[in-house]
C-alpha cells in the first residue's frame, strides 16, 4: 500500500519590528512583513489583549494595551501550516500629577497652588483656560496672579522623560460685593420717624447694624424704618457681603434735634384798649408771635419781648 505526504513551504517567514515602547494609553503601530501571495497574513491579539484596528493588514494599529510587557502575534498561514513572528510592546505606566484641590477666591486675583507629583518626574504648570502668571511654572506650589474673573483652569503636567500625565485644577474668582451705600445723612426733629435708604446691591446681600441705641425694623430692608432714636447724631452702618469676599460697608447717620422749649410768660388782665408786654423765654432757634383771634399787633413778632396792642376781650 502506498500513502502520499505532500510537504506545503511557506516561502517567506513573518518578520516584526523589535520590541516597542509607548506610554500607557497610546494607540501603537504595528507592521509586519507582506504575506507571499499564496497565504494569508493575520494579527493574533494581545496578551494581555487589545484591540486591533485591522486584523488582516500587516499594518495596522493596537490600543487598549495594559501597562508591562504586552505580546501580539503576526502569523502566515498556507493550507494547514503556519508561521508566526511575536511583536512585543512594552507599555510604560504614566506619572500621577495632583493639581490640588479646586478654589474659589475673591478680591485678589491670585492664589498659591498645591500641586503633588506621586512618583519621580518634572512638573510643569501651563494654562488651560482664563489668564495667569506662574511665580514659577516647575513649581508645585507657584503662585499664580492676573487671574480673571470666573473660572481659570491651570493644568500641571508631570513628564518621567519617557510618559507624561496631567490633572487640571479650577480657580474661581467671584465678582467682588457691590459697593456699600447707606443713602445721605439725615436731620430730623425729635419724635419724628424715620427712615433709612441705602442702594440695593446688585452683587451680595446688605445688612443694617446700629451704632447706638437705635434699631432698625428690619436689617435686611435697604429702606427700613428706624425706631428707638435719640437726640443727637445716631449711626447706622450698610454692609454689603459676599461668602469668600471682603465685606463693603458704609455708613449713613441721622441727626435728631431736640424740640425748643417754649414758654410765653405768665396770663395778664387787662382792661379794654389797654396794651400790654408779652415777655417769653428766651429760645434758640426761629420764634414768632401770633393771635387766635387774628386782630392783635406785635411791635417785634419775631421776638420773645415785645409790645401788643389792638387786643380784642377775647386774645389768647
Amino acid at each position: 500500500d502506498t500513502v502520499d505526504i505532500f510537504i506545503t513551504n511557506i516561502a517567506f517567514s513573518p518578520v516584526v519590528d523589535s520590541t516597542l515602547t509607548i506610554c500607557l494609553g497610546d494607540t501603537v503601530s504595528i507592521a509586519g512583513n507582506a504575506a507571499p501571495t499564496d497565504a494569508t497574513g493575520m494579527w493574533i491579539n494581545a496578551t494581555p489583549p487589545g484591540v486591533i484596528d485591522d486584523p488582516m493588514a500587516d499594518s495596522t494599529f493596537i490600543t487598549g494595551l495594559q501597562t508591562g510587557i504586552n505580546s501580539v502575534t503576526w502569523q502566515f498561514t498556507q493550507n494547514t501550516c503556519t508561521r508566526e513572528a511575536i511583536q512585543l510592546i512594552n507599555v510604560l505606566p504614566l506619572p500621577i500629577p495632583d493639581a490640588g484641590l479646586d478654589q474659589s477666591i475673591c478680591d485678589t486675583p491670585a492664589s498659591t497652588l498645591a500641586a503633588q507629583t506621586f512618583g519621580l518626574g518634572q512638573g510643569s504648570w501651563a494654562l488651560a483656560g482664563g489668564t495667569g502668571s506662574f511665580s514659577n511654572a516647575n513649581d508645585s506650589n507657584a503662585v499664580v496672579t492676573g487671574l480673571s474673573l470666573g473660572s481659570n483652569l491651570l493644568e500641571w503636567t508631570v513628564d518621567n522623560g519617557a510618559c507624561a500625565g496631567s490633572d487640571t485644577v479650577i480657580i474661581e474668582l467671584l465678582d467682588p460685593p457691590s459697593t456699600a451705600d447707606a443713602g445721605l445723612d439725615q436731620s430730623i426733629c425729635d419724635h419724628d420717624s424715620a427712615s433709612l435708604a441705602a442702594a440695593v446691591p446688585a452683587i451680595g446681600t446688605g445688612t443694617w447694624t446700629s451704632l447706638g441705641t437705635a434699631t432698625p425694623s428690619d436689617s435686611t430692608d435697604p429702606n427700613s424704618l428706624v425706631g428707638g432714636l435719640s437726640v443727637g447724631t445716631n449711626s447706622f452702618v450698610w454692609t454689603v457681603s459676599r461668602n469668600l469676599c471682603l465685606d463693603r460697608t458704609d455708613t449713613v447717620s441721622i441727626e435728631v434735634i431736640p424740640l425748643p422749649l417754649v414758654e410765653a410768660g405768665p396770663d395778664f388782665t387787662i382792661c379794654e384798649g389797654d396794651s400790654v408786654v408779652l415777655e417769653g423765654l428766651p429760645f434758640v432757634g426761629m420764634g414768632l408771635w401770633s393771635d387766635q383771634s387774628g386782630n392783635a399787633i406785635f411791635s417785634h413778632p419775631d421776638s420773645n419781648v415785645t409790645l401788643v396792642t389792638n387786643l380784642d376781650p377775647d386774645f389768647r
